[in-house]
Parts: C-alpha cells; sequence; structure tokens
C-alpha cells in the first residue's frame, strides 16, 4: 500500500480591522499543492478563475476529525490530469 502524499492549501490572506478596530486577517483557500513525483518541488492547482496577484501562503493541511459534523470543502474537484482527484 503505498504512502499518501502530504497536501498543503493554498490560502491567500486578507487583512481588515474588526468591528472592535482591532486588526486581524482572514484567509481564503484558492488552491492545493502537494510534492511533485521527485519530491523536490511542489505541484500547485488553483481553483478556476482565480486571479492572484501580491502573495500567498502554502501551509500543510491539518486532518479533519472525521466524527465532526462540518461540510466538507466547498470547491470544485480539480483533477492532476492522471484521473487523480484533488481535495480542496
Amino acid at each position: 500500500m503505498s504512502e499518501r502524499k502530504q497536501i498543503y492549501n493554498v490560502m491567500v490572506p486578507e487583512e481588515y480591522v474588526g468591528a472592535d478596530r482591532v486588526a486581524r486577517t482572514s484567509y481564503f483557500q484558492v488552491g492545493v499543492a502537494f510534492p511533485t513525483k521527485s519530491g523536490e518541488g511542489l505541484s500547485v492547482k488553483l481553483a478556476p478563475n482565480v486571479s492572484l496577484s501580491g502573495g500567498f501562503l502554502i501551509l500543510p493541511r491539518q486532518q479533519r476529525d472525521t466524527g465532526s459534523s462540518a461540510a466538507p470543502d466547498a470547491a470544485a474537484d480539480f483533477s492532476t490530469g492522471a484521473g487523480e482527484e484533488i481535495p480542496f
């Protein structure tokens, strides 16, 4: 059985000022990244129609609690071109 590849979230930070006038940052997921076959880099897949300017973060995906009632990520299915689905 093959070991699962580490999947990373591609996130864009957006700074805002809350109602309490405290500066905060929200993060929006715009894609995923995963190691290349050689392991020497990352392949990044962005959601359709995403345009980026400025910076973005690539963060390790946190494991979800399987007993949670939280809804799954609401994003389109992506394919690597080899028939492998990439979850958002």
